[in-house]
């Protein structure tokens, strides 16, 4: 199956489909620039929630990422501030946004749109979080009291095809898939909690791509774990994904393999 013949995400323009996903290095406004100038097209922040979030780590191994990190730990008022700046340069700027309730998501969003954002993304399925509210609750209040386009993310381990029925119900016409699995690590002897992705998550979240395809779904899906190289992106529109979320190769090979990626031909986005 190849992907639809769609040549934007969220209302932006693309000239290939890669966007930089939620990752660490998009909570710094100078590592966001630096993406930028390797030529990012589309960069989603780290994911920002407004209340105190613990820091963490991210350890890598044989192509896999071990993270205990959550949100941002910038404040709400430190990321308006930054969200401006890129806005102000015009820069395609995605706030990956997280709160408890409708009330406190709906402000939020509202505070980002009025300085100019058009397109946002709800994380709110981080794995090291044990509190989370109904995600598609919050999509519907986002929906309903602003005008942003919205992605909703999600994981490959969960009931993916349920949650996309029910957010295509409510109108939202864009997820990104994966985010990372729930997992354990053993550190010193002690059982930790991560969130686990990379290499090794790839085939499942083709396998769920597919299947969301199959089911019917027509919205935009950008594809998320393991892009390390040219033919992971391939894959992923091989299987009907619109775009592909880098993250993985950041972590391994630097902000530099934005620019060569974003280079390459894809035979399956055309």
């Amino acid at each position: 199956m190849k992907s639809s013949e769609r040549k934007e995400i969220l209302g932006f323009p693309i000239s290939n489909p890669i966007v930089i996903s939620s990752n660490n290095f998009s909570d710094s406004l100078d590592k966001i620039l630096k993406m930028f100038d390797y030529g990012a097209q589309i960069v989603v922040t780290k994911t920002i929630c407004n209340e105190e979030s613990l820091s963490g780590k991210i350890v890598k191994k044989d192509l896999s990422l071990f993270n205990t990190t959550m949100y941002s730990q910038k404040t709400f008022d430190q990321w308006l501030s930054i969200i401006s700046k890129l806005v102000r340069l015009e820069k395609n700027i995605v706030p990956s946004i997280f709160a408890r309730n409708e009330k406190e998501i709906v402000y939020m969003a509202k505070s980002i749109e009025a300085l100019g954002v058009s397109a946002i993304e709800l994380g709110g399925v981080c794995p090291n979080d044990t509190g989370s509210s109904s995600i598609h609750e919050l999509a519907s209040a986002i929906i309903n009291e602003t005008n942003l386009k919205l992605s909703v993310k999600l994981t490959a381990d969960q009931n993916y095809l349920e949650q996309v029925s029910s957010l295509s119900e409510k109108g939202i016409s864009t997820i990104c898939i994966s985010d990372a699995f729930k997992a354990s690590s053993i550190v010193n002897g002690k059982i930790e909690e991560v969130g686990y992705s990379g290499a090794s998550i790839k085939p499942i979240v083709l396998h769920a791509i597919n299947e969301i395809r199959q089911n019917g779904y027509n919205g935009e899906i950008i594809g998320v774990g393991g892009v390390l190289k040219n033919s992971d992106i391939e894959d992923y529109l091989a299987v009907g994904a619109n775009a592909t979320g880098l993250c993985s190769s950041l972590y391994f090979y630097g902000l530099k393999s934005i620019q060569s990626l974003s280079q390459y031909k894809y035979d399956y986005w055309r």
